[in-house]
């Protein structure tokens, strides 16, 4: 058969698709990953954790083989106020982070999904395993995670594959994509507990940019 298909990246030959150059560009991928300090204050992060015991009645145990964890959804409380703050901070740290790319043109009209506080306790098996935050037709919706550490712990996010540990720091945002290139982790913390909030930002139906 002859070759129908050649160019930097895959060639088509023998009924067999080759890959030309097969490693991803590592450089580019890490520069997707973005981490900003100061996006809340030390004293916005203490209200936040404070929640949790304004709220005990409302916390989820989440146990599986891929994770556990306790969490606290913001949006079945009455803290809209703080529910608006945080995802004003993150909607702007957003637009930054697409603009400094050149691909703010590509991003229509979006929303972000709910807002959660989530606990590891130090110590013990609370964990989030290796995983991607895209992975079926829901969750396709997503296209930008956003994590705020709310303490210090030792519980680092890790990007294996990428060479990236982004570690825990009051008031430190993490931005990265959802998808499959961008396998993480939630490492267990040792020296005290785990606190984040996150959300994700989410297409909208019909906002399509090339409407």
């Amino acid at each position: 058969m002859e070759k129908l298909v050649s160019h930097s990246c895959l060639s088509l030959q023998s009924n067999r698709l080759q890959f030309v150059n097969p490693k991803l560009d590592l450089q580019s991928l890490q520069s997707l990953v973005a981490i900003k300090d100061g996006v809340l204050s030390v004293e916005e992060c203490k209200e936040y954790l404070e929640l949790l015991d304004e709220y005990p009645s409302k916390i989820e145990e989440h146990d599986s083989k891929l994770y556990k964890f306790r969490q606290l959804n913001l949006h079945t409380t009455n803290e809209l106020p703080l529910i608006k703050k945080f995802a004003n901070r993150v909607l702007e740290e957003a637009d930054g982070y697409f603009t400094e790319r050149n691909l703010r043109q590509y991003i229509p009209e979006y929303g972000f999904e709910q807002v959660r506080i989530k606990h590891y306790p130090k110590n013990t098996d609370s964990q989030f395993r290796p995983h991607v935050d895209c992975y079926d037709t829901e969750s396709s919706k997503r296209f930008l995670i956003a994590i705020v550490y709310l303490n210090y712990n030792n519980g680092v996010t890790r990007f294996t594959n990428l060479g990236i540990d982004c570690e825990p720091k009051p008031g430190r945002l993490l931005l990265f994509p959802p998808m499959w290139m961008f396998p993480h982790s939630g490492e267990a913390p040792t020296d005290t507990d785990k606190f984040i909030m996150m959300t994700s930002l989410n297409y909208l139906p019909g906002q399509g940019v090339y409407r």
